[in-house]
């Protein structure tokens, strides 16, 4: 499901770029004062669009207070289709209001990312998208909120990879410079830990296919409510690839990627012990994907971002996948 939605707009350059070692530091108290008025508690715009295509912000009052008093564990023994029910909430049974095709692309075009547009010429008679009314019901636990604006004025970025001053919330609420936003995404609140069951089609062009299974624990000591902080660690990584090869690749993940850089062991059956994988990053391919995909391609971008220019162009409506319960169960 498409939403129409402000996001925050960077470029990233993958031309060879040296280290820069500018320093962005928090914002102003009268600017983090923004944060649970005119702005959401992590930086968004409260208010809607002048043409009402972007609704106000409704947080938590988007789902009534049955919907909100189920716990985790009440959640988990839910079938997926009841899981996607409750995350859609009362627009579970919306119909589109309209549909973008190769043939109306462009009414649409200012609104739609490169990668769409693209889309639409490659796959011309069969991609399309459905755009639904937008609903804007996303919060964060008070935690996260509370300490992502005290992050405002106290969490600093040293270049692209050295993060400092930032605990638990989204680090850059506010930010000030390109590489901000891509910490906020890497550094979001998931939960304490995830185990997630993966399955990858690694597809060729004749239309044959190699399927993988992997599993993946992580868990986050970033962004953590059971106060499993560790210091200089984001997150702990375990893959487990089930295929035939059962290679496992284990990652700590650093909050100073400058200093320490990314800590990876990378065990085979074939050498029969575990070893160290400085590869794990960048554009070296992962595990278990046949070359089809790289590090930091995982989850968007993740891994160190000093290979990358980033500059913060603003921000513009764009179409955006968004409430996608249905398709995630």
């Amino acid at each position: 499901m498409n939403k129409l939605q402000t996001t925050l707009a960077c470029s990233a350059a993958l031309t060879a770029a040296f280290a820069s070692f500018s320093v962005s530091a928090g914002v102003s108290e009268a600017e983090a004062a923004k944060l649970g008025n005119e702005l959401t508690m992590i930086g968004a715009e409260r208010a809607g669009n002048a043409d009402g295509t972007i609704p106000e912000w409704e947080g938590a009052n988007f789902w009534t207070d049955q919907e909100k008093s189920y716990t985790y564990k009440e959640i988990d023994k839910m079938s997926k289709e009841k899981q996607a029910e409750l995350l859609l909430g009362r627009i579970k049974d919306e119909k589109p209001l309209f549909t973008i095709t190769a043939e109306n692309v462009d009414q649409y075009a200012d609104k739609l990312s490169e990668g769409h547009k693209a889309m639409f010429k490659k796959f011309p008679d069969s991609y399309k998208m459905h755009v639904y009314q937008s609903a804007r019901g996303t919060f964060f636990p008070a935690k996260i909120e509370e300490e992502t604006k005290k992050n405002a004025t106290r969490a600093s970025l040293v270049g692209t990879d050295s993060m400092t001053g930032a605990e638990i919330g989204f680090p850059f609420p506010i930010p000030t410079s390109g590489a901000e936003p891509i910490w906020n995404h890497k550094t979001k609140y998931r939960g304490d830990a995830v185990i997630r069951y993966n399955d990858q089609a690694i597809v060729k062009t004749d239309g044959t296919f190699k399927l993988t299974q992997v599993v993946e624990d992580v868990l986050f000591t970033y962004a953590n409510l059971s106060g499993g902080q560790v210091d200089g660690i984001l997150l702990y990584y375990l893959q487990t690839d089930l295929g035939s090869s059962g290679t496992r690749t284990l990652v700590h993940e650093t909050a100073d990627q400058a200093k320490d850089k990314r800590n990876a062991w990378l065990y085979n059956k074939g050498f029969g012990r575990l070893k160290r994988a400085p590869n794990v990053g960048y554009d070296n391919p992962s595990q278990t994907s046949d070359g089809e995909q790289f590090n930091d391609q995982v989850d968007m971008i993740n891994g160190a971002l000093d290979r990358y220019n980033w500059k913060l162009l603003g921000k513009r409506e764009m179409y955006v996948a968004h409430n996608s319960g249905k398709i995630n169960s």
